[in-house]
């Protein structure tokens, strides 16, 4: 993807739920949190500044299989070739990132050649690994910070009100991403 600016990623702009982010964390005992967590770093880095907002933060994990990287990141979702870095395929998405809380994408998830993955605004992709090309959009009430599981045909999604989506595939070998990270080790 190169260089590219992450307004997204820009204190204030990250969440639009700062006042809630900041009673969860008094309700578990930060109501100031202590310096050694370093949110002063973070709210430079990565637009976070309460310790639930850098708990939650993805960031842009990438998927690598079969010698393809896949990432996710802005509003762009991209497959490159790790042997050479050369891009394979590049697909940019209309999407507001003023209305969605700052989070376009989650981490994507891979299983039966398809990425799957979710937005700030409640979209859950299905997206083709081989071409990028989008194979279905399914909108879940609630912004989607994680990365989703698959298993046995279906793609499940937590929101970030707590709500835990299941939805049908129509594929039975949509299988075998059954946590974040893939697997026990989250490094699939």
């Amino acid at each position: 993807m190169g260089k590219k600016s992450s307004t997204y990623l820009v204190y204030g702009r990250t969440t639009a739920k700062l006042d809630e982010q900041g009673l969860l964390d008094a309700s578990v005992g930060f109501g100031s949190a202590p310096g050694t967590a370093k949110l002063d770093q973070a709210k430079a880095n990565i637009g976070q500044y309460s310790v639930v907002g850098c708990w939650a933060y993805q960031g842009s994990k990438p998927v690598v299989r079969a010698n393809r990287a896949y990432s996710a990141m802005g509003n762009e979702v991209q497959c490159l070739d790790i042997r050479n870095g050369r891009n394979v395929w590049s697909r940019k998405y209309d999407l507001n990132e003023e209305s969605i809380d700052g989070r376009v994408f989650s981490p994507p998830a891979y299983a039966n050649q398809k990425l799957f993955i979710g937005t700030g605004n409640g979209e859950v992709y299905c997206i083709d690994a081989r071409n990028g090309k989008t194979l279905w959009k399914e909108k879940v009430e609630g912004s989607i910070s994680f990365q989703p599981a698959i298993a046995n045909g279906m793609v499940f999604i937590s929101t970030d009100n707590g709500i835990l989506y299941g939805i049908n595939t129509g594929d039975k070998y949509d299988d075998g991403w059954y946590m974040w990270g893939g697997n026990a080790e989250h490094n699939m």
